[in-house]
C-alpha cells in the first residue's frame, strides 16, 4: 500500500472515529477483492478526487480521474465504465455538458457540486452537494450502482 493511499486510510479510520461511527479498513479502502467496475470520476480538486478513490476503493470499485472533459473523454476511449461522479465546475469546463453526454452514453451520472444554493438540477441526473462525508458518498454509490444481486 502506497503512502497516500495509508494516509487516506488512516485519514478515513480518524473522521469516522470522531464521528462515532462504525467503519472498517476495508471501508476505507484497505484490502480489496475483484473490482466491481469502473467509475470515472471528473473533479479538478486533488484532495476531493483522492478521498473518492479511496472510498471507491474500499467499494472495490477501480476509480479513473480526470481533471478536464478532454482527460474525461479519453478515460472514456480506453475504459468502459458502470457511472460517474462529474463535478459541474471543472476548471474552466462545463461538467454539465459532460454529465449529459455520459448520461447520454447510458452511463450512470451524478453531478457533484459545492455551491449548495445553486446545486443544478438537470432532467434525468442525482447530484450530490460537496462537502459530503463517507457515509454521504456511499450512500449516492449506491443509489446510482444498486448493489448487485446475489444468488443464494
Amino acid at each position: 500500500m502506497s503512502y497516500r493511499i495509508l494516509v487516506g486510510v488512516l485519514l478515513c479510520l480518524v473522521a469516522a472515529t470522531a464521528a462515532r461511527a462504525s467503519v472498517t479498513l476495508r471501508e476505507c479502502g484497505g484490502a480489496v477483492s475483484e473490482s466491481n467496475g469502473k467509475i470515472l470520476v471528473a473533479e479538478d480538486e486533488s484532495a476531493v478526487a483522492s478521498l473518492i478513490v479511496i472510498i471507491l476503493k474500499g467499494m472495490n470499485y477501480e476509480a479513473k480521474v480526470a481533471k478536464s472533459n478532454r482527460e474525461a473523454e479519453a478515460h472514456l476511449a480506453a475504459n468502459e465504465f458502470v457511472a460517474a461522479f462529474i463535478d459541474v465546475n471543472l476548471g474552466a469546463d462545463d461538467g454539465i455538458a459532460l454529465a449529459r453526454a455520459l448520461r447520454a452514453k447510458g452511463i450512470a451520472t451524478m453531478l457533484m457540486s459545492g455551491a449548495h444554493d445553486t446545486l443544478p438540477t438537470v432532467e434525468g441526473l442525482s447530484s450530490l452537494a460537496k462537502p459530503f462525508n463517507l457515509f454521504q458518498f456511499k450512500a449516492a454509490v449506491q443509489k446510482l450502482i444498486p448493489p448487485p444481486e446475489t444468488s443464494d
